[in-house]
């Protein structure tokens, strides 16, 4: 898909954040929200409070309507949203979710409420990274075996479902980051520019968990330090790098570019009307035994993989990636 260029992005996107926002009209049309919620979508969370509440946030429909009833004006025409996002983007938040909340069975009702609430036909999950609010090696077992989980169920969602679900590997992101970090910090880790098996990261990022000597949700050392911090702060301070504020939120001018670009490029594996090239082996593997639904889960399933690769990850980006939309649909 990289080497073709695409029209200009003109959806209803909505992203499941801890932010509240709406946008209407975006550059190319199209409306983008930010709908603070605290957990993931589910039947038993309708009616309850947004935050401190188990299982994660509480949500209801006045704050859905906002959304899908939305009216703005793109070139003349008066728009209506029409109880229809195109899309609908999760972060799913460990922190205010427990580990043992974030099942199989909670992702799959989230992607079929986002549909049926939201109208979504493509529905987006976050992997789950690494923050402060992973407290020991335990829990970061426990994170790395869900992030494989949520994997799982999208690469097996069409066999029960007619709506796409793609995967942002948020998580590959940030380890690629903080193992970068790490190695200019003096920490014995693998380089991610050479890891073959994601596992590795598995394996390795006990290290993660040492962290600066304070009291109120102390940050990850290779997360948010340029420079070991010294014996004379006692632990408790380093100077700070660029990538990441507090263990928890990233530096958006530094980090956030990725994100936008491998968001816009699963959207294109979904919604741009021309064919994108796929792998050698992709292609062997779509013969005339498959049929057409089939073809086109392989071939989002490659696109998913190429957009993670080359976006969520300090890969270098390919010239032929530069000065290309990468995702487009009209209305």
């Amino acid at each position: 898909m990289q080497n073709v260029t695409y029209d200009r992005v003109s959806a209803h996107i909505l992203f499941l954040l801890p932010s509240g926002t709406l946008v209407a009209p975006t550059f190319g049309g199209g409306m983008n929200g930010g709908w603070r919620i605290t957990g993931l979508l589910s039947k038993a969370a309708q009616g309850r409070p947004a935050t401190k509440n188990r299982p994660g946030g509480g949500w209801n429909y006045g704050q859905v309507n906002p959304f899908i009833h939305h009216k703005y004006t793109y070139q003349g025409q008066n728009i209506t949203v029409n109880n229809k996002m195109d899309v609908v983007v999760f972060r799913i938040m460990h922190g205010w979710m427990k580990i043992e909340e974030i099942t199989k069975e909670r992702i799959i009702e989230a992607a079929e409420l986002a549909h049926s609430i939201l109208g979504a036909e493509t529905i987006i999950f976050l992997t789950i990274p690494f923050t402060n609010n992973v407290l020991d090696a335990n829990m970061y077992a426990e994170i790395c075996k869900v992030n494989r989980m949520i994997w799982d169920v999208a690469k097996n969602w069409h066999k029960d479902h007619t709506t796409t679900i793609l995967i942002m590997d948020y998580a590959q992101y940030t380890n690629h980051v903080i193992w970068t970090n790490g190695i200019q910090l003096g920490y014995n880790i693998s380089n991610p520019l050479t890891v073959k098996d994601p596992q590795v990261f598995d394996k390795e990022g006990i290290f993660m968990l040492e962290r600066l000597n304070q009291k109120t949700w102390p940050p990850s050392i290779p997360m948010v330090c340029n420079k070991m911090p010294t014996s004379e702060s006692g632990g408790e301070y380093c100077e700070r790098n660029i990538l990441f504020k507090d263990g928890m939120h990233f530096c958006t001018e530094t980090m956030a570019s990725r994100i936008g670009a491998a968001l816009a490029c699963l959207l294109g594996c979904v919604y741009n009307k021309r064919e994108s090239s796929t792998s050698a082996t992709t292609m062997q593997e779509e013969d005339e035994t498959r049929t057409e639904s089939e073809r086109k889960v392989l071939k989002n399933r490659e696109c998913e993989r190429q957009c993670n690769d080359q976006f969520m990850s300090v890969l270098p980006i390919k010239e032929s990636w530069i000065n290309a939309t990468l995702a487009s649909f009209s209305r």
